[in-house]
C-alpha cells in the first residue's frame, strides 16, 4: 500500500473542481440586502455608526468589528434591527477611504459571534501624534 490512507468512500485521487468566483448575481443580492438593512436602521443610526467607525479608525491603526461594537456600546448608539446594517456602514467607511481590509481575519471575542472570524482592517486615518488634531467624519 502506498500513498496517504483514505477514509472509506473518499478517493483522494479525483481531480477537484476549481473554485469559482462569486457570481455577480450573488453580489447584487448581498448589496440589496445590506441596503434594505441600513434603510431599516434609519439615517440617525447610520450616522452614529459611521462616527463609531471613524472613532475606531482614528484611535487604532488596525481595527476589527469587536472594536466597532465596543465603541458603539460606549457611545450608546443602540443595536440596529438587522446585523447587516454594520456591513453597510463598514462598506461606506471603506468606500470613503477610512479603512481597508488587510486580508487577515481574527476570531471575534463577542459571545454572540461564536468565535467566527471577522476581517481586520487597516486605518488610513489613524492619527496619534499628540497634536490634538481632529478632523470630522
Amino acid at each position: 500500500m502506498t500513498g496517504q490512507p483514505t477514509l472509506p468512500g473518499m478517493d483522494r485521487t479525483e481531480d477537484r473542481e476549481p473554485r469559482r468566483k462569486v457570481p455577480n448575481e450573488g453580489r447584487k443580492l448581498r448589496d440589496e440586502a445590506m441596503e434594505r438593512a441600513i434603510q431599516h436602521a434609519g439615517e440617525e443610526w447610520r450616522t452614529r455608526a459611521l462616527a463609531v467607525i471613524w472613532t475606531a479608525a482614528r484611535k487604532y491603526e488596525f481595527v476589527h468589528s469587536d472594536d466597532f461594537h465596543r465603541i458603539a456600546d460606549q457611545m450608546q448608539i443602540g443595536i440596529p434591527p438587522d446585523k447587516r446594517s454594520w456591513g453597510s456602514v463598514t462598506r461606506t467607511a471603506t468606500t470613503r477611504g477610512w479603512i481597508s481590509k488587510t486580508g487577515k481575519e481574527r476570531e471575534s471575542t463577542r459571545p454572540i459571534c461564536h468565535a467566527q472570524k471577522k476581517p481586520v482592517y487597516r486605518s488610513h486615518i489613524f492619527h496619534e501624534d499628540g497634536t490634538g488634531w481632529e478632523a470630522t467624519p
